[in-house]
């Protein structure tokens, strides 16, 4: 069972990532990978793969900042916020299992890569949400790549992607399925890119992991 830091007050938010496009729209998958994995800062993320008619459809959400806290302090209001990746990835989690995130079983395995003739192995800690059917609302967006700079950190380019964002995941005959369509008909695409005048200076950028 992953160990996280949870503040039950905190304001939900939700975001989500995936690197294979689809239109705008509501779908039908299948979970084929669930695990948790521990960034080298100590964040743990969620790593999702969903196959969809065939097409995969992968995912990485963290769910925790550093120091293990899912939630973060706004500067501005004092109020404690849910990190977006653990209010989807809770919700989730309650939808399959009626328990929350951190409260799932998992089985440790070594996770083991090869790129470009380099092989890595990292720890991770599988969910039992391999074989879940989900139904899933799915927008395309723009935004800009993000790339390593010369600290190992990701950081936005000048150059456009085009992603897919989970909006939300539906409980079986869910009313809000209908609503979700005609708000984000299949042209819909959000556009996220900015214009970034120096990738060097967002090292320094504040993010919450």
């Amino acid at each position: 069972m992953i160990q996280l830091i949870v503040d039950n007050n905190s304001k939900e938010s939700m975001e989500f990532e995936a690197p294979q496009v689809l239109d705008s729209g509501v779908y039908k998958c299948q979970v084929t990978k669930s695990y948790f994995k521990t960034a080298n800062s100590g964040a743990v993320a969620v790593f999702l793969e969903l196959d969809i008619d065939g097409k995969i459809l992968k995912s990485s959400d963290y769910i925790s900042n550093k120091e293990g806290k899912t939630y973060y302090i706004n500067k501005k209001s004092g109020d404690s916020t849910q990190l977006p990746g653990y209010t989807k990835m809770n919700k989730l989690a309650r939808m399959l299992t009626q328990k929350n995130i951190e409260q799932q079983e998992t089985t440790q395995e070594i996770l083991i890569n090869n790129y470009n003739g380099v092989t890595t192995r990292t720890p991770i800690d599988n969910i039992d949400w391999v074989g879940a059917e989900l139904t899933i609302g799915v927008i395309k967006m723009e935004e800009n790549k993000q790339e390593k700079d010369e600290f190992g950190n990701y950081v936005p380019v000048n150059t456009k992607v085009i992603k897919n964002e989970i909006k939300y995941f539906f409980e079986p005959d869910d009313i809000l399925i209908t609503t979700f369509k005609n708000k984000y008909p299949k042209d819909y695409i959000l556009n996220k890119y900015v214009e970034v005048k120096d990738t060097k200076k967002n090292n320094n950028i504040e993010v919450p992991f």
